[in-house]
């Protein structure tokens, strides 16, 4: 029925089935998949040093499941990032900072020293540059090229844009 080459062996068969998690994370909302995808590619790999498929099957769900446990919640925060959560536990721990109705919200740059490197008016957003990484910025007042800027804290409605103030 079969021909002799078509069969695949179960290293192959586990190779792909890891493949098909992997893409199929590319669809699917969560950071679930890829954790079958590398418990699939650890069963192909004792598969291929001679694991039985009673093993392979045990070491596909230990890893699954053991990675998805241990390293989900750090990957996600790596991936999709963190930023909301850091600024909301520094704003609570900086709540008399500042003036509640100030637009500027405290973060990790806060403080911090930026050289502009897109000119910023009160009317235009502008760039700086501060720790090799490229930032939108606004101001009140006009600052050119090449200045050097404090980073007041980011824009309450907006975690990606700096406020910041010319030295």
């Amino acid at each position: 029925m079969f021909e002799e080459g078509l069969i695949m062996s179960a290293p192959t068969l586990w190779f792909l089935l890891g493949f098909v998690f992997f893409a199929a994370e590319l669809f699917l909302p969560g950071f679930i998949m890829v954790f079958f995808g590398v418990g699939a590619w650890a069963a192909a790999l004792a598969a291929g040093l001679g694991a039985d498929l009673a093993l392979a099957l045990i070491i596909f769900i230990g890893m699954s499941v053991g990675s998805l446990l241990l390293l989900r919640r750090m990957l996600v925060a790596t991936f999709q990032g963190r930023s909301r959560l850091a600024s909301e536990r520094e704003s609570e721990a900086m709540e008399d900072a500042g003036d509640p109705d100030d637009e500027t919200t405290p973060f990790m740059l806060t403080g911090k020293q930026a050289t502009v490197s897109r000119t910023i008016t009160p009317k235009t957003i502008g760039e700086v540059t501060v720790g090799g990484s490229f930032w939108r910025a606004i101001s009140d007042a006009d600052i050119p090229e090449g200045s050097l800027v404090v980073i007041l804290g980011h824009d309450k409605d907006n975690e990606l844009l700096l406020r910041v103030r010319k030295m």
